[in-house]
């Protein structure tokens, strides 16, 4: 019996490696040239944006591949599109263009799905919603900051005086507090939290004097700023591949150190973070001690599109010609890999929870990969380390069986 259990293991270990993910569904032939790919809230419909046609953006049913809504715009280039907290809206941000003009009007436009009704906020160049989906933030292009209550399909702007001017902003997953970077003094953060009933009023998250002076070739400029998942921390990576940490309880400085990129977040462990550096390689480090824990690479290809498991410590990230990792962000230990193209793969997509894997790239239809086995099995029991233990468990165990069995012969 205790054998018959270890073939079970060694053929369900062997055949969990090799085939890690199913692909469950290629889009249709008009979803080629994807940019960019989403998922709502939860994980029931995904979003997508045409490469070859910038004003279009569809939403797709993940379980019944059929298309709900489509938004369609020729005089706008979207350049992204993601869905609302309650996912019932779409948040589309990018450029109108009138005539034959190269450049356009930043602008966002806000859609309610599936009924199709919009509202346009000109100007806006970024924008967030609040986790409750209650406010709207937006950056215009000039850096002006706008805040509006969002009710529905309305939105009323509220009069938001003595905000700075910023850009890259982030939403807190888990209390309506909204980061972005300021544009006139590179460096500082501003935090609107609108959790309190009171006038909307910025705090400045600011990097300490000594931390500018005795970092080395430090340029305080922010490209980007993200949250972790429990909300407790803010990281933002600077134009000199720096990673800051603030506490977003306090919002006090915690730690600043080299080698990050504009692909920053969070492992679900929350003393760890995870981004790419300059050369392409994924990097884990502690937090908020900065001690660089584990490096990825991805042959000797650049990693792309490096993505953290929503519920997990798993991520992801893209190599060469359409070759997909997962690693273990804690250990750094690759879990599996495979070819999901034999074209290239730029954009690379966990659904919220967990289950699915979206592929998109040059010249192909966009895959959507599901999960063969539960989590806990392909997480833990598929590493080497824990099946080893559990071979050697079970051959301990045949050990015993059969030395009390032969002295009862002899008995």
């Amino acid at each position: 019996m205790v054998a018959l259990l270890v073939l079970v293991a060694l053929c369900t270990h062997a055949y969990v490696t090799r085939q890690p993910w199913k692909l469950k569904h290629a889009f249709p032939e008009h979803a080629n040239w994807v940019s960019s790919v989403g998922f709502s809230s939860q994980s029931n419909e995904m979003v997508t944006l045409d490469h070859d046609m910038p004003g279009v953006v569809r939403v797709w049913g993940v379980d019944s591949f059929n298309l709900i809504a489509c938004f369609r715009d020729e005089s706008i280039v979207v350049e992204s599109a993601v869905f609302s907290p309650r996912s019932d809206h779409l948040l589309i941000v990018g450029e109108r263009r009138t005539g034959s003009s190269a450049e356009g009007a930043p602008t966002a436009v806000v859609v309610s799905v599936p009924d199709g009704k919009r509202a346009e906020l000109p100007g806006a160049a970024e924008a967030v919603f609040t986790c409750d989906q209650q406010v709207l933030v937006v950056a215009e292009d000039d850096g002006r900051i706008r805040v509006f209550k969002v009710q529905g399909s309305k939105m009323q702007e509220v009069v938001a005086d003595g905000v700075p001017s910023g850009i890259a902003i982030a939403s807190c997953p888990v209390r309506p507090l909204v980061v972005y970077g300021d544009l006139s003094d590179g460096g500082k953060l501003w935090a609107l939290d609108f959790g309190k009933k009171t006038a909307v009023r910025a705090r400045k998250l600011s990097i300490p004097q000594r931390v500018r002076e005795n970092t080395e070739m430090f340029a305080p400029g922010v490209i980007s700023v993200s949250f972790s998942p429990n909300g407790k921390w803010i990281a933002a990576a600077t134009e000199s591949n720096h990673v800051c940490l603030w506490d977003a309880e306090s919002f006090t400085f915690a730690a600043c150190w080299l080698q990050g990129d504009e692909e920053t977040g969070f492992a679900q462990r929350e003393d760890l973070v995870c981004y790419l550096n300059a050369q392409g390689v994924a990097v884990v480090a502690d937090v908020p001690f900065q001690r660089s824990r584990v490096r990825m690479q991805g042959g000797y290809s650049r990693l792309r599109s490096l993505r953290l498991a929503p519920n997990s410590k798993a991520m992801a990230a893209v190599s060469g010609v359409g070759t997909v990792h997962i690693w273990d962000a804690s250990s750094g230990k690759e879990l599996f890999r495979w070819q999901a193209s034999t074209a290239e793969v730029h954009e690379l997509r966990w659904s919220k929870d967990g289950r699915f894997i979206a592929t998109a790239g040059s010249g192909q239809r966009v895959a959507l990969w599901e999960r063969c086995f539960p989590e806990w099995w392909w997480g833990q029991l598929a590493r080497p380390s824990v099946l080893g233990a559990t071979m050697a468990g079970a051959l301990a165990c045949m050990a015993l069986f059969f030395r009390k069995r032969a002295r009862n012969e002899r008995l």
